[in-house]
């Protein structure tokens, strides 16, 4: 990790002591940008490794983090083993292995790997048996696997070891969240312990964060509305943002008035196909992440999950330039077609390399494509765009009051999500109406989250059918969760949604 800093540039050192203190204090996506730059450079140090496995963790990007955290985790184990028992180092680097093994523990049961889970918190468990943050993902992962009882019953027997009480009590909130049949008395009895656990000093902004949500989540079960709200403000307020709204509405106007159709129309288009590839669109907490889920079922589509080659492609021959979130294309009849070529065949190639399969159909899920899917749609024909769409007051409480790993500053105000969501939706409704024309001749899919609900198998194999593969319902094995929080029942929060709802009203939105 030792490279000579340039003038007043920081050591490699500064950033990863940087990386840490953001991704302490809550600010995920800038430790991820700090620990990538430092993965670039160093990819065999076993502590970037490790950051970057846990930030990619933190970000919910699962398959990428544990690839990073198994390799660091087995360095970190040899090097244990080769290692005197003397060396003062020792319990610190003990520490890593069990932090490292609790985590790939947790992402393992995120994509339902549960062997690798097991195994991963049963080696945590045999460097320390006390330490309460893996007894309480073992909990958990029995608790994913449907086992209730044993669960609850390795929870209290941490508790009655004093083991540190704040993991055990957040799984506990887990394990009793994750079962339909916890009684509201179970339900009650967590509330004062996980408010105990919040009035602690000092405590990371991550795990604040999980203890509220818990806490509004139980209250939400128990149908208390204002205590439940009361518990996701405060944990949408510890994300730190200087996020400006407006400057997100401007950005969206000037998109919808620079990528019309007359422009669109005026631009040469290259001669390359979209047919293998598809964006799936959608403002938050609009069923993008549970139809991606489902779409991984069938063997003719690579679901390749959030990828930045689009925006890659855009920057590197498009002019994109800083948009809000990422950078955006803008002015399309200032672009030429050997422009247009050059990005499209460099997504192609790298989206292809990224599938590794011949002949499937590329599916790219990045929550934030809604902005370039003009680009994408010019760069290549007939590109499919799945568009999926939500009752906006919806979305915006659902967004506000969910973790919401990533980019997403705006979801520390419910106005501001309102907003984003307001924002989003204007420019689906443009992409779908413009798109669509028969002279751009993107492939247009609309998905309707009360569908999606309603029969997510059928809709989801409807989707694949319309991006040219062949799909059954029957294929789809296992259906992701939907939103059960105050999204799921806004009626119920009318008293917290007035002011967006007269902002969502279809004359404003």
């Amino acid at each position: 990790m030792q490279q000579p800093a340039q003038k007043n540039q920081p050591t490699p050192q500064q950033v990863f002591e940087e990386a840490h203190r953001m991704l302490r204090v809550g600010e995920v996506y800038e430790a991820s940008r700090r620990a990538g730059k430092l993965r670039a450079h160093f990819p065999d140090d076993t502590p970037i490794l490790a950051l970057h496995g846990i930030v990619l963790a933190k970000l919910g990007v699962h398959p990428q983090a544990l690839s990073d955290m198994v390799l660091a985790a087995q360095k970190t184990e040899e090097a244990l083993k080769e290692d005197e028992e003397g060396n003062p180092a020792r319990p610190r680097i003990v520490d890593q292995l069990i932090r490292l093994s609790v985590q790939i523990c947790r992402s393992s049961i995120a994509i339902e790997e549960y062997a690798a889970a097991e195994e991963a918190i049963e080696n945590a468990l045999q460097w320390d048996p006390d330490r309460a943050d893996a007894v309480a993902a073992k909990a958990e992962l029995l608790s994913a696997q449907g086992d209730h009882d044993g669960a609850m019953k390795l929870i209290t027997e941490g508790f009655k070891e004093k083991l540190d009480s704040m993991p055990l009590t957040l799984a506990r909130a887990r394990v009793l969240l994750a079962s339909d049949q916890s009684s509201e008395d179970e339900l009650r009895e967590v509330i004062p312990q996980l408010e105990n656990e919040i009035a602690v000093a000092g405590l990371p902004v991550p795990e604040l964060g999980d203890l509220l949500r818990a806490l509004g989540t139980i209250q939400d079960r128990l149908g208390a509305p204002d205590e439940a709200f009361n518990a996701f403000r405060r944990a949408a307020r510890l994300r730190r943002s200087s996020y400006d709204p407006r400057n997100y509405t401007v950005m969206t106007t000037r998109i919808i008035t620079d990528w019309s159709l007359e422009n669109m129309k005026k631009v040469v288009k290259p001669d390359l196909s979209g047919a293998k590839h598809a964006l799936i669109l959608g403002a938050p907490m609009s069923g993008v992440h549970q139809l991606e889920e489902m779409l991984k079922a069938f063997d003719d589509l690579s679901v390749l999950g959030p990828l930045e080659t689009l925006t890659s492609a855009g920057m590197q021959f498009l002019n994109a330039r800083q948009g809000v979130l990422r950078p955006v294309p803008l002015e399309p009849n200032k672009l030429r077609g050997t422009q247009l070529r050059d990005a499209g065949g460099a997504y192609q190639m790298q989206t292809q390399a990224m599938a590794g399969i011949p002949d499937t159909v590329c599916v790219d899920t990045h929550p934030h494509n809604i902005p370039n899917a003009g680009a994408a749609a010019m760069m290549l024909p007939g590109i499919n765009i799945v568009c999926c769409r939500r009752d906006p007051v919806e979305s915006s409480l659902a967004c506000y009051c969910s973790e919401m790993p990533g980019n997403h500053p705006y979801a520390s105000e419910l106005l501001d999500t309102a907003g984003f969501v307001a924002d989003s939706n204007r420019m689906l409704d443009h992409w779908i109406k413009v798109l669509g024309d028969e002279a751009i001749g993107a492939n247009i899919i609309e998905v309707q989250y009360s569908e999606l609900v309603a029969d997510p198998k059928k809709t989801a194999a409807r989707v694949a059918r319309e991006l040219g593969v062949d799909a059954r319902a029957t294929s789809i094995k296992s259906v992701p969760g939907f939103d059960q929080g105050p999204g799921a029942h806004p009626d119920q929060y009318r008293n917290f949604t007035r002011q967006i709802r007269d902002l969502l009203e279809p004359a404003n939105a």
